[in-house]
C-alpha cells in the first residue's frame, strides 16, 4: 500500500543518484516529491522526464541560507544528493535542523557525523531522524555485514568485509574519495580486534583475495571505517577486517599515489586529485563493464553450531542502486519505521532485516553459502 499525503525534497535531484532516488519514490509512494538544484530548468526536466502529477521542479541554491530554509520549510523531509559531502558538510542538514524536518543522506562519511553530534540533543527534543550514509559506500557496506551477522548468527569470532567494484565516476563523488584519503577523517589502514581498533603494519596493509566474479583475484587494502565500527561493537563481533579497493588497471595507482604523496590536503588539491579519478575510472570502464561488490566471510556459532559462511552482494550501476537505497531510506522514516529520533548511521536506525527483505523484492540479489 502507497502511503500518501507527505511531501519528500530531494536537493541535486537531478544528478545521477537525485534522479533515481526521485524514480523510486514515484514509483512505490504515494508522496509528492520536489526535485531541487541550483538550476530550475535541469530541475523542471528531470521531473517532466519522471512524469506524473506528483513530481514537480524547483530552484534551491544551497549557498543562499533563505533559499535553502524556504525549501526545508515546505518539505515533510529533505534528501540530499547533492555534492561532494566533503564541501557540504552539514549545510543542508542544519537548514532541515533550524526548520524542523526529518533529514537523510546517503553521503556524508565521518565529516558529517561529526558535524552533526553535537545536536543530538535538540534532534531528540524535535521529534527528528537524521539517517546519514544512507547508500552503497557508505551505507550498505555496513548494512549488508550486520544482516548476515544477525540472520545467520548467535555468536560472531571473525568477519572479514571486501569492498570492491569500478564505475564511472562523477566528479563530486571523486573529490569526496580524494578527501577520504587524508586527514582526520581519513579511512585507517586498521583492523578491529578485542574492542580495539589497531593499526596495521606496513606488509599486513593489503590482502591477495579470490573473489566471486565478475571480480575474480584481486589485492586489496585494509580501510576500517567508523560506520563498521559502530556495527561490529552493536553486533559484538571480536576481529574483523575490511578490505576495499578499485577493481581496474588504473585507479589503484592513482589513488595509492594520491595518498602516499599526500596530494589531497588542500581544497585545490582535492579538485586536481578529483579529475585524475575522474580519467582514470573512464580509462579503466574501456576494458571492463561496471561493477560494485561487498563480499562478506563471517565465522561464528548458531545454535551450538560452529559454522563458516560467504555472502555477496553485487550490482553491475552503483548509482541506482544507491538512490534505491537512500529512498527506501526515507519511506523508512517517514512512514515511522525508525525506532527513537536522533542522528543515525544506515545500519543503527533501521530493522536490518526488514531493510533487506524490502530490498530483495525490490530486485537487490544477494548469495550466502555456507564454507566447509
Amino acid at each position: 500500500m502507497k502511503m500518501s499525503g507527505k511531501k519528500i525534497g530531494i536537493v541535486g535531484g537531478y544528478g545521477r543518484v537525485g534522479e533515481e532516488t526521485a524514480r523510486h519514490l514515484i514509483a512505490n509512494t504515494g508522496h509528492d516529491i520536489v526535485v531541487a538544484g541550483r538550476d530550475p530548468e535541469k530541475a523542471d526536466k528531470t521531473a517532466r522526464k519522471l512524469g506524473g502529477r506528483r513530481i514537480s521542479g524547483e530552484a534551491v541554491d544551497i549557498n543562499d541560507r533563505d533559499m535553502l530554509d524556504a525549501f526545508c520549510k515546505g518539505c515533510d523531509l529533505v534528501i540530499n544528493c547533492a555534492g561532494p559531502s566533503w564541501r557540504i558538510l552539514d549545510r543542508i542538514a542544519a537548514a532541515a535542523l533550524r526548520q524542523g524536518v526529518h533529514y537523510v543522506d546517503p553521503g556524508g562519511y565521518e565529516p558529517l557525523v561529526n558535524a552533526l553530534s553535537g545536536e543530538q540533543k535538540q534532534l531528540e527534543e524535535k521529534g527528528l531522524v537524521f539517517i546519514v550514509a544512507a547508500g552503497l559506500l557508505p551505507g550498505m557496506s555496513g548494512l549488508f555485514p550486520a544482516y548476515v551477522v544477525q540472520s545467520c548468527f548467535d555468536r560472531v569470532d571473525s568477519l572479514e568485509v571486501y569492498y570492491v567494484g569500478h564505475d564511472k565516476w562523477t566528479f563530486n563523488s571523486a573529490y569526496d574519495i580524494a578527501s577520504s584519503l587524508d586527514g582526520s577523517d581519513a579511512w585507517e589502514a586498521a583492523y578491529y580486534e578485542n574492542g580495539e581498533t589497531k593499526k596495521a603494519g606496513l606488509f599486513s596493509m593489503s590482502k591477495k583475495t579470490a573473489l566471486p566474479a565478475p571480480i575474480g583475484t584481486i589485492r586489496s587494502y585494509l580501510m576500517f571505517t567508523g560506520e563498521l565500527k559502530k556495527v561490529v561493537e552493536a553486533n559484538g563481533v571480536r576481529r574483523v577486517h575490511a578490505y576495499g579497493t578499485n577493481s581496474g588497471r588504473r585507479m589503484p595507482m592513482v589513488m595509492a599515489s594520491i595518498k602516499l604523496f599526500r596530494q589531497s590536503r588542500t581544497h585545490e588539491q582535492r579538485l586536481r586529485a578529483a579529475n585524475r579519478i575522474v580519467r582514470a575510472a573512464e580509462k579503466d570502464l574501456r576494458e571492463k563493464d561496471p561493477c560494485f561488490m561487498v563480499h562478506v566471510v563471517v565465522e561464528g556459532e548458531e545454535k551450538g553450531r560452529q559454522k563458516k559462511l560467504a555472502a555477496t552482494l553485487s550490482f553491475q550501476d552503483t548509482y541506482k542502486p544507491t538512490g534505491v537505497v537512500a529512498a527506501n531510506t526515507a519511506r523508512f522514516v517517514i512512514e515511522n519505521k525508525v525506532d527513537g529520533s536522533g542522528l543515525f548511521l544506515l545500519p543503527e536506525s533501521v530493522d536490518v532485516k526488514d531493510f533487506m527483505s524490502l530490498l530483495e523484492k525490490e530486485s537487490f540479489r544477494f548469495d550466502i553459502s555456507e564454507i566447509s
